[in-house]
């Protein structure tokens, strides 16, 4: 994680140390409330989470994405997930397989983009929402 930061500009303060670790320690995206909860407040304080965040993002490190609840979800920018939400708990399952890839290269042709990335979110009813 420190390489990471340094190769995007950034100092390896304990502080975005511990919110990279934090995130990477999860399988799944967490929110910035989900996050404070989380981290180590000896280390870095919860109203330090929204800024770090910012500047992670801004560098490319994090990447953020919007949920149909409303709220930004925060994941480390290597990763390539997507996942179904259930609509009604808001619980958060990744999908294993990655539909889209395929289609990227003749999306690219197609439009003149070089596709760089892309969010898959698809929603639900979980099982335990519909007992």
């Amino acid at each position: 994680m420190e390489e990471l930061l340094i190769e995007n500009g950034l100092r390896a303060t304990k502080a975005r140390m511990e919110v990279l670790n934090v995130l990477k320690s999860n399988s799944m995206p967490l929110s910035a409330d989900e996050l404070i909860l989380k981290i180590n407040r000896e280390v870095v304080s919860g109203s330090s989470v929204y800024r770090i965040l910012s500047e992670l993002e801004k560098a490319s490190i994090l990447k953020k994405t919007l949920r149909q609840n409303g709220l930004h979800y925060y994941t480390i920018y290597d990763s390539h997930e997507h996942y179904i939400v259930c609509s009604n708990c808001g619980k958060i399952v990744p999908i294993t397989h990655c539909p889209i890839s395929p289609y990227e290269e003749g999306i690219a042709q197609n439009t003149g983009f070089k596709v760089t990335g892309h969010i898959l979110e698809l929603q639900g009813i979980c099982s335990d929402c519909q007992g």
